[in-house]
């Protein structure tokens, strides 16, 4: 009666989710329980249980064995115990094992055979099989379309698929995602994954429509969050960023973008023109949207780097008194009136100039010595 009131004890305690005093409780019962008792797979299966609830996946593992081979642990039980002891094989990273007694589950046939399929899959994937793990989430969705694993099977399929490199079969199972489970955690997680491949395989416009529809499906998703960062740069490169506040603002989206943030944006994705394509357009039109924005001064080298190196030493000297006019305003001063006039005649300054200030940045001073054709400028704290 004693051991009896200690298995009860343990189930209550294992409900209470106290994990620790249950599996101190399931383990006094076993050990004074003979193989032969009646209640002796359960007292197994319930230190299991709570072994593994504490991640002691060792110990999880020696009581399901036992309980595996206990009479009174049988039809779904004992699928759910192999299932439990594939499980701890996993964790323990013998995925050989694991596949095994996944194996061994469905074999039972019984109504979890789902679980034990798709962990089947995951583990030939974690071998290296990517083709094998392919063709059981295929069976998986197959057999038990309506079971909550077929959107995570659609899920790792097209993530076995991108393994391979097989950029069309990863999109084309994403849409079969979004279409067949359109509201499930795993749609959302696929149309960003789409999204991000179409973007790294440059069909930018493609990509931009699948942010933008996650974005008004799930507007306060994560996915949409992350939706919104990599949509800032696109949308920041195409000088379109009031579209995308105003899509925010219809989608209902908690994510939004500031005047600050818009500006710094603009600037960003100029720079980049300018550095990657030595365009200057994107420049000019930042200077024209944000006449007082951070980016000011350091455009008006840009553009005067990009003007001294076709030639161009009246635009050049322009946008120098320019860039040094914005950083004196910003705390950045200029000493040496005659500088500015040699700009005029030596282009190689200009360049310099350009190229010094971004290294100091217009945290320090500027000093310009009047040094001709050799405009040397130095931080000083």
């Amino acid at each position: 009666m004693a051991q009896e009131v200690k298995l009860w004890l343990a189930e209550t305690r294992y409900r209470q989710k106290k994990y620790k005093q249950a599996q101190t409780l399931y383990n006094q019962y076993v050990i004074n329980a003979a193989a032969t008792d009646a209640n002796y797979g359960r007292g197994n299966y319930g230190l299991g249980y709570a072994s593994y609830q504490l991640r002691e996946y060792f110990t999880a593992l020696a009581a399901f064995n036992k309980a595996a081979n206990a009479a009174d642990i049988t039809g779904t039980l004992r699928a759910d115990t192999y299932n439990r002891i594939a499980d701890c094989h996993y964790y323990n990273r013998d995925f050989a094992k694991a596949e095994t007694f996944y194996s061994k589950a469905l074999a039972l046939g019984t109504a979890n055979g789902d679980y034990a399929v798709y962990q089947q899959a995951v583990m030939r994937g974690l071998q290296g099989s990517q083709s094998d793990k392919i063709a059981l989430m295929d069976e998986l969705v197959a057999k038990y379309p309506q079971s909550a694993y077929a959107p995570k099977a659609l899920y790792e399929k097209a993530q076995a698929y991108e393994a391979q490199g097989k950029h069309a079969q990863t999109q084309h199972t994403f849409e079969k995602l979004m279409g067949a489970y359109p509201q499930s955690e795993e749609a959302r997680k696929g149309q960003l994954q789409l999204a991000l491949l179409l973007n790294s395989m440059g069909k930018t416009a493609e990509s931009r429509q699948q942010y933008e529809a996650l974005i008004r499906k799930f507007p306060s998703s994560e996915e949409a969050k992350v939706a919104v960062d990599d949509l800032k740069r696109i949308y920041a490169s195409e000088g379109r960023l009031g579209e995308l506040s105003a899509l925010l603002k219809s989608a209902g989206s908690n994510y939004e973008i500031n005047e600050s943030e818009m500006a710094q944006l603009t600037f960003e994705a100029a720079e980049n023109e300018y550095l990657d394509k030595g365009k200057t357009d994107g420049l000019k039109k930042y200077l024209k949207q944000y006449p007082n924005g951070n980016g000011v001064a350091q455009a008006s080298f840009y553009i005067a780097e990009a003007a001294s190196q076709n030639g161009d030493t009246t635009e050049a000297l322009d946008y120098v008194k320019q860039g040094v006019g914005e950083g004196s305003r910003r705390g950045v001063r200029r000493v040496g009136a005659g500088y500015a006039g040699r700009f005029a005649d030596c282009k190689e300054a200009v360049c310099k100039g350009a190229r010094e200030f971004r290294e100091i940045g217009e945290e320090g001073y500027v000093d310009l010595q009047q040094e001709p054709c050799g405009a040397r400028i130095a931080a000083r704290g």
